[in-house]
């Protein structure tokens, strides 16, 4: 086991080599960089027009700062060997994807949450995008069952622990 020191010297390598192993990062920082990709864009990205390069790279840099965090635990899955894979730093599998979308649809459910559905108990499993059903594409599904979240009969504090079953039916 490494020491506390090794383990921060490691972080650091680790985060330095996530910023500069970033195209768009790189390009931000080092005006060398920057001019060789320019120079020989064609030959790089070579089914993406010139005159789309600057706009191609900004949605490529907002995938990966929205991607990085779960390509880093994608790593140390792998690296603790955890029974559970989202793939590599380099490809994330389906898993990953599942949780990604499951990830984001709970940012938008819980966004849509006000005050007054706090205070009456409701919560993101009562919570549809765009008045979509429990069948929909807005459902927030288990990332290994893809089974649709449902709302519990009452607020969780309320419910009898002893009841067993807890979800509407």
């Amino acid at each position: 086991v490494p020491s506390p020191e090794e383990m921060v010297a490691q972080e650091r390598d680790h985060a330095l080599s996530l910023m500069m192993n970033n195209p768009w990062t790189r390009c931000m920082v080092d005006g060398n960089y920057f001019a060789a990709v320019d120079r020989h864009w064609s030959a790089l990205f070579p089914e993406t027009p010139e005159e789309e390069k600057y706009e191609w790279m900004d949605q490529w840099q907002a995938e990966y700062e929205h991607s990085v965090e779960i390509r880093v635990l994608a790593q140390r899955m792998e690296e603790a060997d955890y029974p559970v894979r989202f793939g590599s730093f380099e490809a994330l599998n389906e898993t990953a994807a599942a949780y990604r979308r499951f990830d984001a649809r709970t940012h938008e459910h819980r966004a849509r949450l006000t005050e007054a559905d706090g205070s009456e108990g409701r919560t993101f499993r009562d919570c549809r995008v765009d008045g979509g059903d429990d069948d929909g594409d807005d459902a927030l599904r288990s990332v290994f069952t893809h089974t649709a979240a449902v709302p519990l009969r009452q607020r969780w504090l309320d419910i009898d622990p002893n009841y067993s079953t807890v979800l509407e039916p």
